[in-house]
């Protein structure tokens, strides 16, 4: 099976400056020797669709806010992680 990210791909985390998600999010796509790209919620619909288009971001990190704002901003994107998921990922990990 062929790994859903590769070293050449980003990945968008959306979710607000201040989640305290955001650093374990960013942790995990680093560990996947991943880049990334950060949108704030905040920003207009517009915006976000550029930023997700021009990134040609492969998945979508998200907090449960982020969720709820995608959904207006882009209703079309695939390959999208709740990123409240990661922790229990991140205390499983074992090795380098």
């Amino acid at each position: 099976m062929e790994p859903a990210v590769c070293e050449e791909c980003v990945v968008a985390i959306f979710m607000h400056r201040n989640s305290p998600l955001i650093y374990a999010a960013q942790l995990a796509v680093l560990q996947s020797d991943t880049g990334y790209v950060c949108i704030d919620p905040a920003s207009p619909d517009e915006r976000i669709r550029e930023i997700l288009e021009d990134s040609e971001a492969v998945a979508i990190l998200m907090d449960t806010d982020g969720h709820l704002r995608l959904q207006n901003a882009a209703p079309h994107q695939r390959n999208v992680c709740n990123a409240g998921a990661l922790r229990p990922l991140a205390r499983d990990r074992t090795g380098p």
